[in-house]
């Protein structure tokens, strides 16, 4: 029989109730939530069938941007490094960039952004690369200072001229999340404070996401926790009008450490389970509404480092006050949202069988 230390004893002691009341709060709490199909709030208005070909089709991504007229889903696929675009169909008319380090060429295509008909298709590399709707290269930008851009969500959005990303702390400003910068990517500055957290330097943990209101408030939330903030930027510096938490037994955020670091702390601890919750965007709806998905990791580990992992994913919708006005589970990871407040969720995501339905908002908006 394998001899197990007094750190897995301790370890499996400390989790072993936590964990068991966690599983069966969860499941009590599922039952509770409404399903996106059968919410009040939405409504399905359409599928989209993504179709795949040998010489046409898409390796990996997490995001996207709608254009309405005419219609296109552009899809930064970072696998490829090139933005797929999309019909009304599900058809792949052509792609936007390919592998490189020439001009119009990605080292990684991290996220897209379309601003006043051009396509700019934001590197992992810190360079912004700019084309027309039919792919044609326009212009290369490079920040000033090393940016770090992240790689999920609502990293980089662009408004009136200006690009706002969020970055890394080691180059801008240790204090705050947010870079604003001009049509050149010349910094102006910088907003949203950043918590003193101990995971806000890791990878994923430290990302950060935003979106404006009609009126340039800007909604902030942030893949450790459950917390949003709303900022006005016509200040300057930007002023902080309100910040709230989503309060519900559903979300258990990170804490320390994670399920990675238990596992090398010893070995011989054979197997445990862990479950958490992490926010993977924040939409705003009208002039007061705010959407948070988030995705409930479920890891069971094992020795020889293997292991199963459940991904749940739910959206939370809040108006500025913190007010909760319902709770959703999601089919899948939400993509993004267009201009009519219709939401595009990746129902499946099994290569040549990608699916999205399109859920149109229905709510309360102010």
């Amino acid at each position: 029989m394998k001899k197990t230390s007094l750190g897995a004893v301790l370890l499996m002691a400390l989790f072993a109730p936590v964990l068991l009341i966690g599983c069966a709060a969860s499941e009590a709490e599922d039952r509770s939530l409404n399903d996106i199909a059968t919410s009040p709030l939405f409504e399905r208005v359409e599928t989209i069938h993504i179709k795949e070909t040998d010489s046409l089709h898409i390796a990996d991504f997490k995001k996207a941007v709608v254009t309405l007229d005419p219609f296109r889903i552009y899809i930064p696929d970072f696998r490829l490094h090139r933005i797929a675009v999309l019909d009304e169909t599900g058809q792949l008319t052509h792609f936007i960039g390919k592998r490189g380090t020439g001009p119009g060429e990605f080292r990684f295509a991290m996220n897209v952004i379309e601003h006043e008909g051009v396509i700019y298709g934001v590197d992992r590399q810190d360079l912004v690369l700019a084309f027309d709707p039919d792919g044609t290269f326009l212009h290369q930008l490079t920040p000033e200072k090393r940016l770090d851009v992240a790689s999920r969500g609502q990293s980089t959005l662009m408004r009136d001229g200006r690009f706002y990303t969020s970055v890394s702390k080691r180059e801008i400003d240790s204090a705050h999340f947010f870079a604003i910068m001009d049509e050149d990517l010349n910094l102006i500055g910088t907003f949203g404070d950043r918590p003193d957290l101990w995971h806000i330097d890791q990878p994923i943990l430290g990302d950060a996401f935003f979106d404006f209101f009609p009126d340039g408030r800007v909604a902030v939330s942030a893949a450790m926790g459950p917390d949003v903030w709303i900022y006005d930027l016509s200040t300057e510096p930007a002023t902080l009008v309100t910040s709230f938490r989503y309060d519900a037994p559903t979300y258990r955020p990170v804490s320390e450490p994670i399920a990675s670091d238990i596992y090398a702390f010893d070995d011989a601890l054979e197997t445990f389970y862990t479950s958490h919750e992490m926010t993977q965007g924040i939409w705003t709806v009208g002039d007061s509404v705010v959407v948070m998905p988030y995705s409930r990791y479920d890891r069971e580990f094992y020795e020889e480092d293997y292991s199963k992992e459940f991904i749940h994913d739910y959206a939370a919708l809040m108006d500025v006050s913190g007010a909760v006005l319902e709770t959703v589970s999601l089919p899948g990871w939400i993509l993004t949202k267009d201009a009519q407040d219709r939401f595009y969720v990746l129902r499946s995501y099994q290569p040549d069988a990608r699916i999205i339905d399109i859920y149109e908002y229905r709510g309360p908006a102010s």
